[in-house]
């Protein structure tokens, strides 16, 4: 398959990636995974943007503003959240349209890296492909902490918030980063009585730029913060008991968990293309956004580290733009 650049992954940094070089007239190809293995309404892989948008639209949130709704409405959250998962359906569906007018390829399948130039992509319709430029986009999935091992009644992953039938009256977010708080401030618009634990200090967790925002609007919706001890049990029954490290212990009605991602690249057979994975499946990445193999660059979640600073856009067009000023060499 005679490509210029080649999108391993369908997250929303893949379809910026291969939208904006077939745009600008390359032969480009994506790799979307088998949408069974890909959880559509995860709050992290969902862009900031369009869940804002999400929240702006729906009438409720827009005339509550700063105001919890104070709802026990099951039926308005189901709805709210139908209309937010809906709602980045559509970015991904433009994303698709737009990618194919552009005369852009998408193959749906589990891919292997068979070299640095290759993938093997099993699926419905296997197929090889080559290109001389790659950017590995496949997102990342929740980590489940040790001490919640076990599926525990009450416990649930906050990444899936979206999901969830029916919201507590109160709960308890552990983690404080950008999936925790999307889901802390999501709670507390509906009216739940929210705590998020995390074991950084509070003046950690002010000086994180990432986060700095989100936590502004928790704070603005009345979440309560519980910093400098990490959870090291959970005890579920009628009510979820959190053991703290220092032996103190806190009850709720539910727990979300928030407490770290992994790279979704253990099948991607790294090795082939002189690549490897830190302990969380993400790979390194150094000047724009190139991994250790010059030909192969990594974008959004996936990227487990980068001197560079910007928004996952600007990034990606950065990494886009250092491999298709390669192949035009």
């Amino acid at each position: 398959m005679d490509l210029d650049l080649l999108v391993i992954g369908d997250s929303s940094a893949g379809w910026q990636g291969a939208v904006t070089a077939a745009q600008l007239g390359h032969k480009v190809g994506l790799v979307a995974l088998p949408s069974s293995d890909v959880p559509q309404s995860d709050l992290r892989q969902i862009p900031a943007d369009v869940l804002n948008d999400a929240c702006a639209d729906w009438p409720l949130l827009r005339t509550a503003k700063q105001t919890a709704l104070r709802l026990a409405d099951a039926a308005g959250w189901c709805r709210f959240a139908g209309y937010a998962k809906a709602t980045w359906q559509r970015e991904i569906d433009l994303y698709h349209d737009q990618l194919l007018a552009a005369g852009g390829q998408i193959w749906v399948g589990s891919p292997v890296l068979t070299g640095t130039e290759t993938v093997s992509v099993a699926g419905a319709n296997s197929v090889e492909l080559q290109a001389p430029q790659m950017l590995i986009a496949t997102g990342t999935v929740s980590l489940r902490p040790r001490f919640a091992s076990e599926d525990l009644p009450n416990v649930s992953d906050a990444a899936r918030l979206l999901d969830a039938t029916a919201l507590p009256r109160e709960a308890c977010v552990v983690g404080a980063g950008i999936t925790g708080l999307r889901a802390a401030c999501l709670l507390a618009w509906w009216g739940v009585k929210v705590c998020v634990i995390d074991g950084r200090s509070e003046e950690s967790l002010q000086n994180d730029e990432e986060i700095s925002d989100l936590r502004s609007q928790a704070d603005e919706l009345g979440v309560s913060f519980e910093c400098g001890e990490d959870v090291i049990g959970l005890k579920s029954g009628r009510r979820v008991e959190i053991t703290l490290e220092s032996g103190r212990r806190l009850e709720t009605e539910s727990v979300w968990l928030a407490t770290g991602r992994h790279g979704r690249t253990d099948d991607l057979q790294l090795e082939n293309a002189e690549l490897s994975a830190d302990d969380c499946g993400r790979l390194w990445c150094g000047a724009e956004l190139r991994t250790w193999t010059d030909s192969i660059c990594a974008a959004g979640d996936v990227v487990g580290y980068s001197p560079e600073v910007g928004t996952e856009k600007e990034l990606v067009r950065q990494a886009v733009g250092a491999l298709l000023a390669s192949v035009l060499v």
